[in-house]
């Protein structure tokens, strides 16, 4: 299977369960990975023949910065969602991290990692 990868899509988005999570914007680092069979694009040399990353990083954004999420899970989910309704992606794997999660005054990187298939959503 080939893959597409979009690696270190940083935004600023207001995600988590405390209201000072959902008050303020926080840095989240997403990491895509998709299945898809490259070879027609390999050979025509054609942006036609395979997914349009440029596209895939603007629909992306639009969840990232769109709706708040209590948790980092829904907010993976629906980029796994949103990347398996592309033409010719078959299987994605999506990193969502929370760069400067909070527990008291201890600051740290925490992050989930989903992996889907078309299959689940038939």
């Amino acid at each position: 299977m080939d893959k597409i990868v979009l690696r270190n899509l940083h935004f600023m988005a207001a995600h988590g369960v405390s209201e000072q999570e959902k008050s303020s914007l926080q840095p989240f680092r997403i990491t895509i990975k998709l299945g898809v069979d490259l070879v027609a694009a390999a050979v025509s040399d054609d942006l036609a023949q395979t997914l349009d990353y440029s596209e895939l990083y603007i629909n992306v954004k639009k969840i990232v910065e769109g709706e708040s999420f209590n948790l980092i899970e829904t907010l993976a989910e629906r980029i796994a969602q949103m990347s398996l309704q592309q033409s010719g992606v078959c299987k994605v794997k999506v990193e969502v991290e929370k760069t400067a999660a909070k527990v008291g005054d201890q600051e740290f990187s925490a992050a989930v990692v989903i992996e889907r298939s078309s299959e689940i959503y038939v």
